[in-house]
């Protein structure tokens, strides 16, 4: 079930990513992988 779920909304990065650009999370409850998958993103995305 989740699998299906995270191939239609798109990754915990993205999703993620969308919640801070629209405001919904702040930035100090920002998770700590954030700023490192960031900085460093996969070759292939898992």
């Amino acid at each position: 079930m989740a699998a299906s779920r995270l191939e239609k909304y798109g990754t915990i990065f993205l999703r993620t990513q969308g919640l801070l650009r629209t405001g919904a999370m702040k930035q100090a409850h920002k998770p700590l992988w954030f700023d490192v998958y960031e900085r460093f993103p996969p070759n292939v995305e898992p």
